[in-house]
């Protein structure tokens, strides 16, 4: 990276081989850092910013490929394969999934990246159940627990740790019970 890469409000940070995901919160993009490429490594995956645009009003909720999407503060990412990653949307109220397909070759164009909401109405509120009927408000912080097949998400203004199946996108409160960890 040059001393002219600028991020917008970085808030999260996923590692896949080769390669950095950085959620932008004031801009709505994922930018990649691809450590193969010495040429231009810092690009937009996600979202409208190609590359730091001055207008950082390009938000909204809108899920598909590339340029085209449209997300709102993303703030948590975290790595859910080789070439994918979970992603809270957090002013939409939304946990996605990110599929970042990584180029074969050096210099070699990737395939577009995809997301697509797991979870999460897109209304604000605090609601278990299934993917699409939950509620968050504001998720912000998660991590996978691989071997449960389950995610931990920080819902911030519900003050609680959410629970969202990887296969289904069914949301759950995670409980502490005293004595039980």
């Amino acid at each position: 990276l040059s001393s002219q890469s600028a991020f917008a409000y970085p808030t999260g940070i996923a590692a896949l081989p080769g390669r950095l995901l950085v959620s932008e919160a004031e801009s709505s993009t994922i930018r990649e850092i691809d450590f193969r490429q010495r040429e231009a490594p810092l690009s937009t995956l996600l979202g409208s910013d190609r590359l730091f645009s001055k207008d950082l009003s390009a938000f909204g909720d809108s899920d598909g490929y590339a340029h085209s999407v449209r997300l709102q503060c993303p703030m948590g990412l975290c790595a859910l394969s080789a070439s994918s990653a979970l992603l809270s949307d957090t002013y939409n109220h939304k946990i996605k999934v990110l599929v970042a397909p990584s180029a074969l070759a050096i210099n070699e164009q990737a395939e577009a990246a995809s997301v697509s909401r797991l979870a999460g109405s897109g209304r604000r509120g605090f609601k278990d159940g299934a993917g699409a009927t939950a509620q968050f408000d504001e998720p912000r912080g998660l991590c996978v627990q691989e071997k449960r097949g389950r995610a931990l998400v920080c819902d911030t203004n519900n003050h609680a740790i959410r629970t969202v199946d990887l296969t289904t996108g069914d949301v759950g409160t995670w409980t502490v019970i005293e004595g039980s960890v």
